[in-house]
């Protein structure tokens, strides 16, 4: 009789704890929380023919829609390209800039989720030749403490993530 009675008690506590699994799984495999989904990165590479600098702001992990994006690039000594994409709600947000091996690109981008969290990031580019010929892309990292200088060889590219500084 007791036995029944414990027998009874557990299937009365397994009903709950199931159905707490149940709500708990999915979080727990492959839906990732928020705060990592909408994490952007940015992406910066060359076309096959190397005429184009093609760079693109997008979720790092998964699609993921965000209140805004903006990408611009602007090239020094003077503003000869001054190229610039912002959406709202948006997936991600891509450019295309022609190649010229006498300036130096500044790419800035900035992000909103929707959970009103910004990210930004700024790089430097350049496209250099090598003594044989080919092309390659020097990134100067310029928001880090200690800035790095990242080379790259086409089809290569340079994958940033864009860093989460504060909320609005």
């Amino acid at each position: 009789m007791e036995s029944q009675a414990v027998f009874r008690a557990a299937m009365v506590l397994t009903i709950p704890a199931l159905l707490a699994l149940i709500l708990l799984t999915p979080g727990l495999i492959g839906r990732p929380p928020p705060e990592i989904t909408s994490l952007p990165l940015l992406v910066i590479g060359m076309s096959i023919d190397e005429r184009w600098i093609v760079l693109d702001v997008s979720g790092a992990f998964q699609a993921y829609m965000y209140e805004a994006i903006s990408l611009s690039v602007v090239t020094e000594p003077e503003p000869d390209i001054n190229a610039s994409g912002a959406e709202n709600f948006t997936y991600d947000v891509h450019l295309r800039v022609p190649v010229n091996l006498t300036l130096t690109y500044v790419v800035h981008a900035w992000v909103l989720d929707r959970t009103d969290s910004y990210f930004e990031v700024n790089v430097t580019m350049s496209v250099l030749e090598n003594p044989s010929g080919d092309l390659y892309m020097a990134f100067g990292m310029i928001d880090d403490p200690s800035p790095t200088t990242i080379v790259r060889v086409p089809p290569d590219d340079l994958r940033v993530p864009v860093t989460r500084k504060g909320t609005i």
